[in-house]
C-alpha cells in the first residue's frame, strides 16, 4: 500500500567566526576575518491522518453492498448506492463505519552544529506544534 507524505524543510540561518589563529597576539580588529553566514537544513516528514478502522458489522447494517464502495468508505470517500430493502438512494459517510483515526506519524530529520541552530530549532513554528506540552484540563 502506498503512503503518501509531506516535506517541509526548516532552514536556519546562523554565524559563525571564523578562526584568526593564535588569539594571544594583540592584533587590530581590522585584521579579523568577517563573520560569515551559512545554513542548517532540517526536515520534516509528515503523513497525513490515518483512517480508523472499517467496521465491517456496521456497514452490514447499513445494508452497503460488499465491493468497491467499501474501499471508497475506507479511503474516507462517501458513498451513495441504492438501498436494497427501500430501494432509495442512500448516502453513508466514512465516519460512519470508521472508527476514529490517528493524526498521522512525524518524524524529522535535524542538522544541528551549534546551540544558536538548537535555539532557533526550538522557536520554529513547524517544530513546536510537535514538542508543544499538551495542557491539562480539569
Amino acid at each position: 500500500e502506498e503512503v503518501n507524505f509531506n516535506v517541509e524543510s526548516i532552514p536556519i540561518s546562523y554565524e559563525v567566526n571564523p578562526s584568526s589563529g593564535d588569539e594571544s597576539n594583540n592584533a587590530d580588529l581590522s585584521d579579523q576575518p568577517p563573520v560569515i553566514t551559512k545554513q542548517a537544513a532540517s526536515y520534516l516528514f509528515t503523513t497525513p491522518p490515518l483512517p480508523g478502522k472499517f467496521l465491517i458489522e456496521k456497514a452490514i447494517e447499513l445494508n452497503i453492498p460488499r465491493g468497491p464502495l467499501y474501499a471508497q468508505l475506507k479511503g474516507g470517500k462517501s458513498v451513495k448506492f441504492p438501498d436494497p430493502t427501500t430501494n432509495e438512494e442512500r448516502t453513508v459517510l466514512p465516519e460512519e463505519v470508521l472508527e476514529k483515526g490517528s493524526a498521522g506519524v512525524g518524524a524529522a530529520v535535524i542538522y544541528c552544529p551549534n546551540l544558536e541552530v538548537l535555539r532557533k530549532l526550538r522557536e520554529s513554528s513547524l517544530l513546536q506544534k510537535f514538542t508543544a506540552k499538551k495542557q491539562r484540563t480539569g
